[in-house]
């Protein structure tokens, strides 16, 4: 066992590989001993600095944004309990921002098989002309299959003009070549 005040390399003590020197301290509140770097000389272990000390959580956060995006892709935002519409929010006090603009543009709560639905099917972009409310998830469902067959045709007519642009090239292309144009 080491002595208080020991200094050995890096590759003494199997830390580093540079060699850099440690210090064998004891920590002055536990009495716990240990290897630290020589020049910070930290006086404490991680246990006891970090001891009691109480992690700010939510707005009381250093990279505190206001919410989160969850794994569906929506925009979270934390609302207090004596906020109005505190009732719409999950168990954890969050609500989903779409939701909670449109609850705001109504004056009212949503019911929650209310459905908001993003006309140009980008989840962040919260915009109230973006948003629309529609009465259930089935009237969502006809009209988001509606828009994709809609984007399907679009798609389908994009591949079908170029096709017919390549294929009036080709005509001309033998009419010049037989002596036709």
């Amino acid at each position: 066992m080491p002595q208080i005040g020991e200094v050995k390399t890096g590759k003494e003590i199997g830390k580093g590989r540079r060699g850099g020197k440690y210090i064998w301290l004891a920590c002055e509140i536990c009495g716990k001993q240990r290897w630290t770097t020589y020049y910070k000389k930290v006086k404490r272990c991680n246990h006891c600095t970090n001891f009691g000390r109480v992690m700010p959580r939510g707005d009381k956060a250093r990279h505190w944004k206001g919410g989160y995006i969850n794994q569906g892709g929506y925009h979270l935002i934390k609302v207090p309990q004596e906020d109005f519409f505190f009732p719409m929010t999950d168990y954890r006090g969050y609500i989903m921002e779409h939701r909670l603009i449109m609850a705001k543009q109504l004056k009212r709560h949503l019911l929650p098989w209310e459905v908001v639905h993003h006309k140009n099917g980008i989840k962040t972009d919260n915009r109230i002309g973006n948003l629309s409310l529609l009465p259930s998830q089935t009237k969502h469902l006809v009209s988001m299959k509606a828009i994709q067959e809609i984007n399907r045709l679009k798609r389908k007519i994009i591949v079908l003009q170029k096709e017919n642009v390549l294929l009036k090239r080709r005509i001309n292309e033998r009419a010049i070549k037989f002596g036709r144009a």
